[in-house]
């Protein structure tokens, strides 16, 4: 889970075409079900037995992109856009590899070293070949720079922030309290930092951007930064160390970036990487508008729909591209009740005290999740190509996915994921025990004073496949007596109601995921101080009458996750984690797409992964190197 930029709702607008909806008593399934997924395993197996070619450098990869850029300033990034374009500009110490997701030296010349006993203190060496775009070494000063005058400089609008706060409880008052870390110069090409604890993430907070001082550093001291490298901003002068660099960029239209022929990772067989020498991103805003691109031959990578799936499928071999079937997605789509205590105004509260009573009583909760037809959603709504999901975190995040952790401790029912099978029966039980059995003359229960059970789900006026789950959802919800009305909106409006006006009732959204731990990642959902805590949200002690008691368990279990540093010993706060969020969804969770790319066959060194769907250093284009072998 991500800061406000990363809300989304997942693949908006790509089901136009094909869209099918499940009317009462009626439901409509694809002619045939689709032929079982790869396993994240086989998926695995095959990127761990691939083996490179030598490539050649030169051409282009041409890519969508779904909006564009808000900025480029990779400091101020929270849109999709900027984050993927800067991205490719900037290198942090540490990344992580693409087929075993582990964490390996950067800019670092290798990892961190522990200066103390107490695994405080940690020194790390930095390469001396890595250089900005304008010839500048990379140095210690610039890694201070970015933490001390960036990160930890409240003046800056940053999401970087968030990830190095460290929560800690102060030992005289027994209040929370947020530690901060220190970062130094040692020499031109040592930093030291220094934690307050032992910091569970501290080498996942490394792989951090670092950002230059030498570009920066006046507008930091003016007061300007917030409005540095705007869109309208000369993107050739936007300085980076990464493997490419702003070439181009077309308002509305698209970005070009071009390699950076001074990057400072070479490859296995001596050559300097990457092969490719531009990625070009077309902007493209409106649905099925790159199917059609990616057809035409006009760009080489789209990802893939149900709808399309068998269409698609069809053409591959005679149009020159590969589909490749890659598991669940590690986003997120779920329903959320709001449970604010708040008022608008005094004596006027955002929701019906009856209604807030409902939302904050866990048997309501349940008794939707087990209303929610997760099999109609996949087989209607993404035609077989999706997953039912029924917790936090995504069975694709291999590591970290409580279904995945066998034997001893993971098999006692406190550490196993809870399940909400679709049975109107069971959530017809839950409302009944709840006393809401009345019903009124259109079939609808009643509470004990006659009011109906009802609410307003809310969305994204653009996504019809989140039209498509409110439709099923509708339907069923009748069926147990519940009334629900839908209501659609920009995406800007609904984001606003969720986050600053707290003006709604239910809301159907989604949330970009990721492959890293939860219990770092999910730091601004989960615990209550996360500003994405959306249905509880900026809660403080004063609210202490209005936070439910397994919130304060999972404060606690993040707290304590910080502090562990050990994978082994941190699984079990995980899977307790998982099991209390399904257990007491705040959020009822849908189904998790299959994420399906259809690639255009020219490229050689391509080799999906989990954790990624291929390699941007090693991928080359096949007819550039053909072309060669002609000409010699």
């Amino acid at each position: 889970m991500r800061y406000l930029g990363s809300l989304l709702m997942v693949a908006a607008g790509f089901l136009l075409l094909g869209l099918v909806f499940r009317l009462p008593g009626r439901e409509t399934l694809p002619d045939a079900p689709p032929p079982p997924p790869p396993t994240v395993e086989e998926v695995q197996r095959r990127a761990e037995a691939f083996v490179p070619e030598r490539g050649v450098h030169g051409g282009e990869l041409r890519l969508s992109i779904g909006g564009p850029p808000q900025t480029f300033n990779v400091a101020l990034t929270k849109d999709a856009t900027s984050s993927q374009i800067l991205g490719w500009l900037y290198e942090g110490l540490l990344a992580r590899d693409r087929v075993t997701n582990e964490l390996e030296p950067r800019i670092a010349v290798a990892m961190p070293v522990p200066v103390d006993e107490e695994g405080l203190v940690w020194d790390v060496e930095l390469r001396r070949d890595v250089r900005w775009f304008d010839g500048e070494p990379l140095t210690a000063d610039d890694v201070v720079f970015t933490i001390e005058r960036i990160i930890y400089n409240d003046a800056i609008q940053t999401s970087w922030r968030f990830s190095w706060l460290l929560d800690d409880t102060d030992p005289e008052t027994g209040r929370r309290v947020v530690r901060t870390v220190q970062c130094e110069k040692i020499d031109d090409y040592t930093v030291r930092f220094t934690l307050p604890y032992r910091w569970a993430y501290f080498f996942d907070a490394l792989t951090q951007s670092i950002v230059p001082r030498h570009v920066m550093e006046a507008a930091v001291d003016d007061g300007s930064f917030n409005e540095l490298w705007s869109p309208d901003y000369d993107p050739r002068a936007i300085i980076g160390s990464g493997p490419f660099r702003l070439a181009r960029y077309v308002d509305g239209e698209r970005i070009i970036l071009e390699r950076n022929p001074d990057y400072f990772r070479v490859n296995a067989f001596g050559d300097r990487m990457p092969y490719l020498d531009r990625l070009h991103y077309q902007i493209v805003t409106e649905p099925g508008v790159s199917r059609d691109m990616f057809l035409r031959g006009d760009i080489d990578f789209l990802g893939i729909t149900g709808a399309d799936m068998k269409e698609l499928s069809r053409r591959q071999e005679r149009e020159g591209f590969t589909i490749y079937r890659r598991g669940p997605s590690t986003s997120t789509r779920f329903i959320v009740f709001n449970q604010n205590h708040r008022e608008r105004r005094p004596g006027e509260s955002f929701l019906p005290p009856h209604k807030l009573a409902w939302f904050r009583d866990d048997r309501f909760r349940r008794a939707i999740a087990h209303a929610v037809d997760r099999n109609a959603i996949r087989t209607t709504v993404f035609h077989g190509f999706a997953y039912e999901q029924h917790g936090p975190v995504s069975p694709a995040n291999t590591r970290y996915f409580s279904g995945n952790f066998s034997g001893g401790v993971f098999d006692e029912p406190e550490y196993r994921l809870v399940r909400y099978p679709f049975d109107l029966e069971e959530a017809n039980r839950l409302l009944d025990e709840m006393g809401l059995t009345g019903r009124n003359r259109a079939g609808y229960r009643t509470d004990a004073e006659g009011r109906t059970v009802e609410f307003t789900l809310m969305t994204y006026a653009q996504s019809p496949e989140y039209a498509a789950i409110g439709a099923i959802l509708k339907s069923d919800l009748q069926r147990i007596g519940v009334r629900m009305t839908f209501h659609a909106m920009t995406f800007d409006a609904l984001v606003s109601k969720l986050m600053h006006e707290w003006d709604w009732e239910v809301i159907i959204i989604g949330l970009t995921g990721g492959h890293d731990d939860p219990m770092n990642g999910g730091r601004n959902v989960w615990p209550t101080r996360g500003n994405l805590h959306m249905w509880n949200p900026n809660l403080t002690e004063a609210d202490a009458e209005h936070i439910h008691g397994w919130e304060r368990e999972i404060d606690a279990i993040f707290e304590q996750a910080l502090r562990t540093p050990p994978y082994e010993e941190r699984k079990r706060l995980v899977a307790r984690f998982q099991h209390i969020i399904s257990r007491e969804v705040p959020m009822v969770f849908t189904v998790l797409e299959e994420v399906i790319t259809g690639v255009r066959d020219r490229f050689g060194n391509f080799s999906p992964t989990v954790y990624s769907l291929y390699d941007p250093y090693m991928i080359f284009d096949r007819s550039l190197a053909a072309s060669e072998g002609e000409g010699g």
